[in-house]
Formats: structure tokens, sequence, C-alpha cells
């Protein structure tokens, strides 16, 4: 027999599963009731959307489907292609790559390289021509020169007109100088040191005119022998200065200059019969202005060159006055005129 109070907590137990199966009961129709109602309302706004087939095409590849259908071409025909051909036409090399054919289109990189290019003057690169200038050289030529030479007395029996005449005669000098001093701002002084030589030549004069008396006899009037001989004479004359000089240098491009310095000019005379000819030499001073052109920037080429084979590195187009008198020795020299020549330095 059970205790009351075993038959009171047996009750309770009962009571409560019974409880807790109502429960569980009762939310599963309510969920199910629930279910019930919402289906209807999803299978009508199924049957109001187009029927669709399963396809395994990504969203992308159906955009790429109805675009093909619009325009009317092919399904098959890949995208990337149908945007190839609405590109312009390009021509195309049957070998190569895209950076080949690009380097084609350029233009065509000088032959040997930056250096012949700024030997051509075609760079904006700057010739550079390194170390000091210590030293110049160069030549002129007379172009229009005033002589008057004279023997003293008993040193010449006839006048230097007389035979050589007062026409245009060769007058070449070389001279190099050297610089202790050089700047291509303040110009530089420099020791000048030059050898030329001239030259003239003319037929000889008889010292008397003598009279052709067969020649008189039959013209019935005075006939004298020509004055002129047969004798070819020619003069040299060697001029040697050493002086000391001053060059400008104006905006780099002029540089005037003037030249003051002793002078010895040797002279020899030939003839072309048994006489002995003469020789001697003659002492003055020899003096000079002129100016000289910068000729760098006319030829890129001729500069580079002449830097590369001698070193040079500028050449001047000058132009030069000077006057040499001297004032012992058997014959008097006072040469004055303009001379042409071309300046070096390096």
């Amino acid at each position: 027999m059970l205790s009351p109070r075993a038959i009171c907590l047996r009750r309770d137990f009962c009571a409560a599963f019974a409880v807790l199966v109502f429960a569980v009961t009762l939310g599963t129709e309510c969920l199910a009731q629930e279910a019930k109602s919402n289906q209807p309302y999803i299978d009508q706004l199924r049957q109001g959307l187009p029927s669709t087939e399963t396809s395994t095409e990504s969203y992308t590849e159906k955009i790429q489907q109805q675009l093909r259908e619009k325009e009317g071409t092919p399904a098959k025909t890949q995208y990337i292609d149908e945007l190839k051909r609405s590109l312009p036409e390009e021509e195309t090399s049957p070998s190569g790559s895209y950076l080949e054919n690009e380097k084609a289109k350029l233009a065509p990189k000088p032959q040997g390289g930056a250096i012949q290019a700024v030997r051509e003057g075609k760079s904006d690169l700057e010739l550079r021509r390194e170390g000091p200038i210590h030293h110049a050289a160069g030549f002129r030529l007379g172009a229009s020169q005033t002589r008057d030479t004279t023997a003293i007395a008993g040193a010449g029996e006839k006048p230097y007109t007389d035979i050589y005449g007062t026409g245009w005669t060769p007058d070449l000098a070389f001279f190099y100088e050297y610089q202790p001093f050089h700047s291509e701002w303040f110009g530089n002084i420099g020791i000048y040191l030059s050898a030329g030589i001239g030259y003239a030549s003319g037929m000889g004069n008889f010292q008397y005119t003598l009279k052709n008396f067969a020649a008189t006899e039959r013209a019935g009037q005075l006939v004298e022998f020509p004055s002129k001989s047969r004798t070819r004479f020619q003069f040299f004359s060697i001029p040697l200065i050493a002086a000391i000089d001053y060059r400008f240098n104006l905006f780099r491009i002029l540089r005037p200059f003037v030249i003051v310095g002793p002078t010895v000019i040797g002279y020899v005379e030939t003839r072309n019969d048994a006489a002995q000819g003469f020789r001697g030499d003659s002492r003055g001073l020899f003096m000079s202005g002129g100016v000289s052109l910068l000729l760098d920037w006319v030829s890129a080429t001729s500069t580079w060159d002449l830097y590369a084979a001698h070193g040079f590195k500028h050449y001047y187009l000058t132009l030069e006055y000077s006057k040499l008198s001297t004032f012992s020795g058997d014959v008097d020299f006072a040469v004055s005129g303009f001379s042409l020549g071309l300046t070096f330095e390096y």
C-alpha cells in the first residue's frame, strides 16, 4: 500500500506530464496551420511570374546572350570578338609583338649614337672640350698691302718699284702664341711668335738707255734700245716677329686684339744671269690690331673633328691690320695693310 504522500506525488507527476503533452501538440498544430495559410499566397506569386527554364548560365552570360540577340549576332560568337570588330582596323604585321610594331613606327635612331648627333649638330647636348687653353696658332695672308722698300745709298742701283712694281704680291705668315693666362670672359695675354715670307718678281732695267744707231739712221729719228733687260729678279723677304699681345673677349664671340713687338726681316734677291744676287737683314718694329670672329657655331661637325683630331677647342676667322717699319739695315721696309687668316686655340 502506498502512503498518502506517495500517492499525492504520483498524481502531480501525471498531471504535469499531461500538460506538457498538450502544449507540444498545440504548438505543432499552430505551426502547421500557419504554413498551410501562407502556401496559397506564395503559389499565387509564382504563377504570376513568367516561366523560366533551369539553366546553368551565369548572369553575365545571360546579359551577353541578350545583347547578341538584340544585335543579330550568332549565339556562339564571343563577346570579346565583337568588341574587336567594332574597333577601327589597324595594319598588322605578319610577325612581331605589339612593342615591336610600335617601335617600327618611331623615327629611326641616328647612326653613330649620341656622339654622332652632337657632331652633326642634331642634339641638344653641348660639346664639352675639357682642359684649360694655353696655346694658339694660325696663319694670315696679306689681302691688301702697301709696300715702300728702299735701298740705302750704294746698296742698289734702281728703285724697288722700277723692277718689282707696285702691284699685290703674296705675303703669308704663320704664328704661334703661348697664353700663360686665358679666360673665356676676360681674354688672355700671350707671347706671340711669327715667321712669314713675302715674294716679288720683275724684269731688270738698264741703268743707262743706249742709242740704236742703225735704227736711228733708217727711221731718220732717235731710236733707243729698250730699257728693260731680259734678266729676271726675284725678291724674298722673311719677317721674324717676337711680340706681346692681348686678346679681349666680347660676348665670347668677338676677340679684338693688339700686338706689339720687335722684328727682324731677312731678305734675298736673286737673278737669272751670271751676276751675283744680294742678301741681308733689317731690324724694326711690328704693330697690329684686329678682331677674331668665333666660328665654332658655323659647323658642329668641323668643330668636333678639329677637337678630336688636334685638340683645338676654338677656331676663329681673323681680320688684321698691321704695320711694319725698320730703322736699321741696308734696306728700309715700310709695309702696312690688311690680312685675313684663321686662328686656332688649344
